[in-house]
Formats: C-alpha cells, structure tokens, sequence
C-alpha cells in the first residue's frame, strides 16, 4: 500500500509541475498559487466528508466482534492524541511530508539559477518525480 501511494504521489508530482508551469506562464505565480490552494482546498473538503462518521459495522458482521470502540464525543477524538504511539505517528507524518516536499519547493528555482530556462526547470522536478515512482 505504501509503495502505490508513493508511485501516486511520483504521478501527482509530474502532473502538477507541468500544470502549475503552465498557469505561471499563463497568469503569474501569485494567481497560479491562488488556484492552486482553491484546487487542494476543494479537495481536502472533499477528503473531510469521508472522516464525518465512522464505518457501519452491519456492512462488516465478521469484524463486528474484533472492533474496537469509536469516539462519540470530540472530548474523546481529542484525548486520542495523549497516547504516545498517535502523537509519534503524528510527529513522523509531518517530518516525512517536510522531507518529500522540501526537493520539490526549491530543486525548479536552483536549476534556474544555474541557468537553465523555466520549462528545463519544471521538467527536471517531474524527472524526480518519475524516479519517484520507479524508486
């Protein structure tokens, strides 16, 4: 599972270079970072809408006795983040997605100071996200 999403986001990264070289080409990279962050807010809302109510446990009768039980209150949702093994896996997601997302930020600006034209740089970024997916 862990393989498919990293070759998702190798995928994801190749598509959104060129897309978003494009609508700085197009519009500037302060109207292109707007549609951007319109584009990822509609889909984290969309994403929110699957976590509003726990699974049906009649849907799965035979996980029905192994379940465990769901919090009913947000008091409960919040005290799940005092158990040690949430707040490392908490703290590993954010340190993991800063270390995957830090090449991608900076590598198109270097390569264009190193001389190399917008379209090079945008193309080198979808590179290491296909070697991303092969990887």
């Amino acid at each position: 599972a862990q393989g498919l999403a990293a070759a998702g986001s190798g995928i994801g990264v190749v598509l959104v270079t060129q897309c978003l070289n494009g609508l700085i080409a197009t519009f500037g990279w302060m109207i292109a970072a707007r549609i951007f962050s319109m584009i990822y807010g509609v889909i984290a809302a969309l994403a929110s809408i699957c976590f509003v109510s726990p699974p049906v446990q009649a849907a799965r009768p035979h996980l029905a006795q192994a379940s465990t039980p769901t919090p009913e209150s947000s008091s409960e949702r919040v005290a799940l983040w005092t158990h040690p093994a949430l707040r490392l896996l908490a703290g590993a997601s954010l340190v993991n997605c800063i270390g995957f997302t830090m090449p991608y930020l900076f590598l198109a600006d270097h390569i264009q100071g190193k001389g190399h034209s917008v379209d090079f740089a945008a193309s080198m970024v979808s590179v290491l996200g296909l070697a991303s997916i092969a990887g």
